[in-house]
């Protein structure tokens, strides 16, 4: 019998970085057998640091 391993998956490659307006999406790739999956880094995560840093004054401390 041949053991199942499963897929190991590189560190992936952003192959579109998301902004205010528009959905990106990060390419991975098993180290194993060369299968490829995409997952979409989401505006929301893009304007969720976008906040953050603008509740950051110019000595690091939060308002």
């Amino acid at each position: 019998m041949i053991p199942v391993l499963g897929h190991t998956w590189n560190k992936g490659e952003v192959t579109a970085a998301p902004t205010l307006e528009a959905n990106g999406s990060k390419k991975y790739t098993c180290t194993v057998c060369g299968a490829a999956k995409t997952v979409v880094l989401t505006m929301a995560e893009i304007r969720e640091a976008a906040i953050t840093l603008t509740e950051v004054n110019s000595c690091g401390v939060k308002r």
